[in-house]
């Protein structure tokens, strides 16, 4: 149910590439003079709130808030504005759409001043079948995708842009005593607008992403994020632009007895407005670990929830990070319904 991790790119905030350290245990080289000086304020940094903030903002960054977007730019159409289609249609010389779903494309002004210009597919299935209220149980599967390049505003500001694909899916057990749920999304998108994100939210203004994540819980825990997020302002804590990770973590429920449950295997980064990449790399000892090889820094491999910073890919020696992520299981991370799916013909 996890999903595919494909090739993506995305312009300013790309990062393809782990510390070079990371993989060898090597004890860390020095920067050459003048090559990657420190920032003069490294040590007035409270990377521990940094990347727990980064963290939890990133599992926001998921394909609910475009949906929700586009629904509510649905909800304001008027009869012509935009016009629908149910079958491919071309946009500058290229095929869009599909005979599967719904789409809308259009250039218009409604009554209220609200201008639809481009166009967005969407399509979904849900099913659901059996009783959760018996040990059976109720299995329901939801999924959904959305394509486009579609920006709808009035007079005073944007209220849904959408560029790129986005796509999520939930599957769901319950049944008396027993609960096991599974998320993914991933999104290679430009996101933003008053419809999608609230002044409160932690992105206001949105974002542009590849990111690619999944949660699994339940009977089960287990977390995994591998991509990019460039945040348009405001930036976190008044300094970092763009998140970058590649990280898989066990959580406690269904944890084998060698499973490190404390920090993930992989590593997340935080870029400032001057480029700086700062990364917290996690080593954890695991049972299928690397055969036969041993780390050069064994201290690293304890399994202890905390991570050696990296600044620009070297190894700054003695900054250990030590992060919490317990909070990745322990209802935080919103999770929709399986009725969000459903967006009816009838109500187009």
């Amino acid at each position: 149910m996890f999903p595919l991790l494909l090739p993506l790119v995305m312009v300013g905030c790309k990062k393809t590439t782990t510390p070079t350290d990371a993989t060898t245990g090597d004890t860390g080289t020095e920067a050459p003079d003048n090559l990657y000086p420190l920032p003069d304020d490294i040590d007035e940094i409270d990377f521990e709130s940094a990347f727990i903030e980064a963290v939890k903002m990133m599992t926001t960054v998921t394909t609910q808030a475009p949906w929700a977007g586009h629904v509510a730019a649905i909800d304001r159409r008027e009869v012509g504005c935009p016009d629908f289609w149910t079958d491919p249609f071309t946009i500058a010389n290229q095929t869009v759409g599909s005979e599967d779903g719904v789409a809308w494309n259009d250039d218009c002004l409604t009554t209220t001043g609200l201008i639809y210009d481009g166009w967005i597919w969407w399509d979904s299935t849900v099913r659901n079948n059996g009783d959760a209220n018996t040990y059976e149980g109720r299995t329901s599967e939801g999924s959904r995708r959305l394509e486009g390049k579609a920006t709808v505003s009035n007079t005073d500001e944007i209220t849904f842009e959408f560029v790129g694909e986005a796509s999520d899916s939930m599957y769901r057990v319950q049944a008396i005593g027993y609960d096991r749920f599974v998320y993914s999304t991933r999104m290679d998108a430009t996101v933003t607008g008053r419809d999608v994100f609230a002044t409160d939210s932690p992105t206001p203004d949105g974002y542009r992403t590849d990111l690619v994540m999944s949660l699994t819980g339940g009977d089960v825990d287990n977390f995994e994020a591998r991509g990019n997020v460039y945040m348009f302002y405001p930036q976190l804590q008044g300094r970092f632009d763009s998140i970058g990770a590649d990280m898989e973590l066990q959580g406690p429920l269904g944890a084998g007895p060698d499973s490190c449950t404390l920090e993930p295997l992989g590593w997340i980064g935080l870029r400032d407005e001057n480029a700086y990449w700062y990364d917290v790399v996690f080593l954890p000892r695991f049972q299928e670990d690397i055969v036969d090889i041993d780390y050069a820094n064994d201290p690293l491999s304890i399994c202890d929830g905390c991570g050696r910073l990296y600044v620009q890919g070297i190894e700054q020696e003695g900054r250990e990070i030590c992060i919490d992520f317990s909070f990745l299981f322990d209802g935080t991370v919103h999770l929709p319904e399986i009725e969000e799916y459903v967006l009816p013909w009838h109500s187009l």
